[in-house]
């Protein structure tokens, strides 16, 4: 895993690797002004760009985790700090929070330094600790998880409260607002999580092996989409509401987000499948703009001209469809749906 994010709070870029070994590894980009170029326009490229960055990735964290790594996430909290999330078995996940220091003296240090490190007292020091979701106890403690943090959210509990407490205070509503984050394991198990506490969990009878997230509806709220590899496809929204789709080929890798088949195009929701077969499927511009099941209400004015042509006046067609018994109302379905007409 390879995430590119402030993980200390300090405005600066880190980046974080998560390797096979469980070792979780943390990097920041120093530059090097005093270096000077050797590339001249002879031996330049054709394609690179014109600005050159003189400097390296200083080791900043080395984290060792008790079980392999299904994922690393970046989460922020209530009050906007920043934390690691590491997936581990069983649902389980590790988190890890980076206290920021001094930048500019880390600056001064690295670029002071002729090494490929940097001074101990100006690396970011860090706590960990190991979060036990209260479901987790009840599944196969080896089962691999999958993590996703910092979900956009509508209007979930606690979200109302803490802007109105934070307009009192003075302090920005976005910077309070609490930001859930899902969890889903291998043996299909599917969790919204906020602030440790479980707001929702399904069950499906499909090996989840991707997690991703996307405002599908198009709502400003972030969609829960997970992928099996028999090519199940569930999307779910904050509300627990969901929608599957099967890809009908088995999957090695999925990923959604926006995308677009032309330079000049706008990006649109898309779901990437790569299958076992090397082949990429891109479904894109979902046309879904719902995830809720609404019960089925004609618009009675429209239904109205309907009748009206069949020599019905105007008024006698409105009270007509008003008052439409149970095996009229299944006869207009079948009739406009089906093209089906019954006497």
């Amino acid at each position: 895993n390879i995430v590119l994010g402030d993980i200390d709070n300090d405005g600066m870029i880190e980046m974080i690797l998560g390797l096979t070994d469980r070792v979780v590894r943390s990097y920041r980009w120093f530059n090097e002004t005093n270096k000077t170029s050797n590339i001249t326009e002879e031996n330049l490229p054709q394609d690179s760009d014109s600005v050159h960055y003189f400097g390296k990735l200083v080791a900043l964290n080395k984290w060792e985790c008790a079980n392999q790594i299904g994922s690393i996430t970046l989460h922020h909290s209530a009050d906007g700090k920043p934390s690691l999330l590491i997936a581990q078995p069983g649902g389980t996940f590790m988190r890890i929070k980076c206290q920021s220091e001094d930048i500019s003296q880390s600056q001064d240090n690295a670029e002071s330094s002729e090494t490929s490190s940097i001074p101990s007292d100006s690396i970011p020091g860090s706590a960990i600790d190991y979060q036990f979701l209260g479901i987790s106890r009840m599944r196969n403690q080896n089962i691999s998880t999958e993590i996703l943090g910092d979900f956009k959210t509508g209007n979930l509990e606690n979200s109302n409260e803490s802007d109105k407490s934070s307009q009192k205070s003075g302090e920005s509503s976005q910077a309070v607002k609490r930001c859930p984050y899902a969890v889903a394991t291998l043996d299909g198990t599917i969790m919204l999580v906020q602030d440790e506490v479980i707001l929702w969990a399904i069950a499906v009878d499909h090996q989840i092996f991707a997690l991703s997230k996307l405002d599908v509806t198009g709502n400003g709220v972030d969609d829960i989409v997970v992928c099996s590899w028999d090519g199940q496809t569930y999307i779910l929204d904050q509300e627990k509401n969901s929608v599957r789709f099967h890809l009908d080929e088995p999957v090695q890798a999925f990923h959604s987000g926006y995308y677009n088949l032309a330079v000049n195009e706008q990006p649109v929701t898309c779901l990437v499948y790569i299958t076992f077969k090397n082949t990429v499927i891109l479904y894109y511009d979902i046309p879904l703009k719902e995830l809720k099941c609404k019960k089925y209400e004609p618009d009675l004015d429209t239904l109205c001209e309907m009748y009206v042509k069949t020599g019905k006046t105007r008024e006698e067609a409105m009270d007509f469809v008003k008052n439409l018994d149970r095996k009229t109302k299944n006869h207009l379905i079948q009739y406009l749906l089906y093209n089906v007409k019954k006497s």
